[in-house]
């Protein structure tokens, strides 16, 4: 009897052991079925394959902010041609001053028509027969003065019959003023175009189109 004491006591914690073991199993497999499922992420599917999650470029992106990529010949080209107008910084009363475009021309250019506004309590435009063409160099095309009303004249330039249209570089008096009080004479330009000999409208590049001259 002695001997067999130790058998039965072993025989009785394992049972007891067993009896532990299916009632754990039991309660695991009752919160496995009552737990929702939780799907693999990117980010375990990543890790099972052995790579690292990199954020991508437009995930840091604004999401309203857009930089526009360069494209090539995007720059506007050019014009055809190009006018820049010049006048004195002073001038002395009672003495003509001319007021200058200088073309620079691609296309050639028949005709030119604009506008020039000035102050006629300060100044006056001379006529054809009072200009004095002592300081002009002659040139292919020539500037004719309308005055349409009081401080306004309308002008035109005509590329003389049998002479070439206007290439290039060229500068040519639009207006000659005469300088009739002291003060801040402003001139400016307006109504601006230019055209082939064809009368085919060219594109064109206009500036300095108001000029001050200190009347003394």
């Amino acid at each position: 009897m002695r001997r067999r004491m130790p058998t039965r006591v072993a025989w009785g914690a394992f049972i007891a052991l067993l009896i532990v073991g299916m009632i754990w199993l039991s309660l695991d497999q009752e919160v496995a079925k009552t737990s929702p499922s939780v799907p693999r992420t990117a980010l375990a599917r990543g890790a099972d394959q052995g790579d690292s999650i990199r954020p991508r470029a437009e995930d840091f992106a604004s999401p309203t902010v857009r930089i526009p990529s360069y494209q090539p010949g995007s720059a506007a080209a050019s014009p055809a041609v190009y006018l820049r107008f010049q006048a004195p910084f002073n001038a002395k009363i009672g003495e003509a001053f001319d007021y200058i475009v200088a073309i620079d021309a691609k296309q050639a250019v028949g005709r030119i028509t604009l506008e020039v506004s000035y102050d006629p309590a300060l100044l006056r435009v001379r006529t054809a027969e009072e200009i004095d063409y002592r300081n002009r160099h002659d040139a292919e095309g020539g500037f004719s003065a309308e005055e349409t009303s009081d401080g306004r004249v309308a002008v035109v330039m005509l590329v003389r019959d049998g002479s070439r249209p206007i290439v290039g570089s060229v500068r040519i008096a639009v207006v000659q003023f005469e300088a009739v009080a002291p003060g801040a004479a402003q001139i400016s330009v307006s109504n601006i175009s230019a055209s082939d000999s064809a009368d085919t409208a060219l594109s064109l590049g206009v500036s300095d189109r108001e000029s001050v001259v200190a009347l003394n």
